[in-house]
């Protein structure tokens, strides 16, 4: 959903649609959240995408996950530009 946030405004009929049904889930699946709520992207989100996590949720909140497959390979959290890992 996020990655078609920038042309939003472009989308029509069928693909109109399911951006609103996804935006919808969406919003509903984080207003439920009480304590804790984690999102998991299985693809690359663009940088408009990512700013507008980062000023939704802050840089220490976001942990960028690799993945070899089957398993976590490593893990990193930016914060104010710069990269570090996450343990444990």
């Amino acid at each position: 959903m996020l990655a078609n946030f920038s042309r939003r405004q472009e989308l029509q009929g069928k693909e109109r649609e399911a951006f609103v049904r996804a935006r919808n889930l969406f919003y509903v699946a984080c207003s439920r959240a009480r304590e804790h709520l984690a999102l998991l992207f299985t693809t690359k989100l663009d940088p408009a995408a990512l700013d507008t996590l980062r000023e939704w949720t802050g840089d220490s909140r976001i942990i960028s996950l690799r993945f070899d497959g089957d398993s976590v390979v490593s893990s990193e959290r930016e914060v104010n530009g710069a990269v570090s890992p996450v343990h444990g």
